[in-house]
């Protein structure tokens, strides 16, 4: 997993923040993919999301980091076809402040990745099917927020009356 920046000193993010900054990055990414063609399959949810330490901490207290859940879509992801949706994602992605990082020189999978200013990374995966996924920025644990999936395929969860 790649390393996650250290939060700003000022302020991280509330779970529920984070999350919510999540979906939003996914919704753009699948909304870009697929299109206004309505042919084109959609985005499913093949691996469910996960809260992991992000191995640091802010004022003394421990952080999280957020891992969505993986996106995936039966869509051609060869080399070339994943290098062209990379290039469609490059704008929208570019808007919620991220840039493309370099290709990793040591991996035998086929990916893209951004990174945001505020910590999030974006993953763009290649091989059988389009994949996507999104490792929030660091974020303070909470329990008492109504936390949702983070998956834009999945609607978002009411609050408890």
């Amino acid at each position: 997993m790649p390393a996650i920046p250290a939060p700003s000193p000022e302020h991280v993010r509330s779970e529920g923040e984070a999350r919510a900054r999540v979906r939003e990055i996914l919704a753009e990414a699948a909304a870009t993919l697929l299109g206004p063609q309505p042919g084109r399959g959609g985005f499913r949810q093949t691996r469910p999301g996960r809260d992991r330490s992000s191995g640091g901490s802010w004022q003394g207290l421990r952080t999280m980091i957020h891992v969505s859940g993986l996106l995936v879509a039966e869509l051609p992801a060869g080399r070339e076809n994943l290098e062209q949706r990379a290039r469609d994602l490059d704008g929208p992605l570019a808007a919620l402040g991220f840039h493309r990082l370099p290709e990793p020189t040591a991996s035998s999978l086929l990916q893209v990745r951004w990174r945001c200013v505020d910590g999030e990374l974006f993953e763009l995966l290649g091989g059988s099917r389009l994949g996507l996924r999104v490792i929030s920025a660091e974020f303070l644990p909470t329990t008492r927020e109504t936390l949702s999936s983070t998956s834009p395929i999945t609607p978002p969860a009411r609050p408890l009356r």
